[in-house]
């Protein structure tokens, strides 16, 4: 999916980085805010990528939407007329698709957790010497 970053921001004042992207599905925010804890190694690459990654879990959930209508109107649509391979075929391919974006959604999710995992442990280790 073609992704075009329009705005990128990190705000030292409140520590918020916020970036917007637009996608075929729409234009989507997403924020990052630094821990308390992390102001002494703050880093507005870190909080951008991390406002991209939301911003882009929000694209995707939006595609899941248009999807999830697709399913609505074929279920309606088999209802009313009879089905089909093609129907059926449309179905199984949403369906599929469906699946995908979901774990698309949960692969990113996770991945944002373990950037910051990362980045804590990293930075403890090196505060602590």
């Amino acid at each position: 999916m073609k992704t075009k970053i329009l705005y990128s921001n990190y705000d030292t004042s409140t520590g918020v980085s916020t970036v917007t992207i637009q996608t075929k599905y729409g234009t989507f925010t997403g924020t990052a805010k630094i821990h308390p804890d992390d102001k002494d190694y703050s880093s507005s690459f870190f909080g951008c990528e991390l406002a991209e990654l939301r911003a882009g879990i929000k694209s995707l959930k939006a595609k899941l939407k248009k999807v999830n209508y697709q399913l609505e109107a074929i279920e309606t649509c088999c209802k009313i007329s009879p089905i089909t391979v093609d129907i059926l075929d449309y179905k199984w391919n949403l369906e599929g698709l469906k699946e995908e974006i979901k774990n698309q959604i949960s692969i990113i999710e996770n991945t944002i957790k373990l950037k910051i995992k990362e980045r804590d442990k990293w930075n403890s280790s090196k505060y602590q010497k």
